[in-house]
């Protein structure tokens, strides 16, 4: 009998392709695709790829409902606190994170 039935059992009798992702390769595809080829290294630049990374998870985290922003204020704050990183690098962290979640189901928008 199968144990495909219990949680965390893996039904081995179907293989299954596993794709690998690669976050920072989707993100680079994308600006690639939309004509972005050189960035600068400055973080002061507002032109550069961390400026406009981080603004683009500003930007969606403030379109969240209420209560998913403030999960998402804690989740900020655990990160920064226990890696003793600054909370934009903590955001970087999380939006990378969701990126990679979103891509890794196949979904489209």
């Amino acid at each position: 009998m199968s144990n495909s039935s219990f949680v965390g059992h893996v039904d081995r009798r179907e293989p299954t392709r596993v794709e690998l992702i690669r976050v920072g390769s989707v993100i680079d595809g994308v600006y690639k695709e939309h004509g972005f080829k050189e960035w600068t290294k400055k973080s002061d630049d507002p032109e550069s790829k961390y400026n406009l990374e981080l603004l683009s998870y500003r930007k969606a985290a403030r379109q969240l409902p209420s209560s998913d922003r403030l999960v998402l204020d804690k989740a900020v704050k655990v990160i920064a606190d226990s890696c003793k990183i600054g909370k934009d690098a903590a955001m970087q962290i999380i939006g990378k994170m969701g990126i990679l979640f979103f891509v890794g189901t196949g979904e489209q928008k």
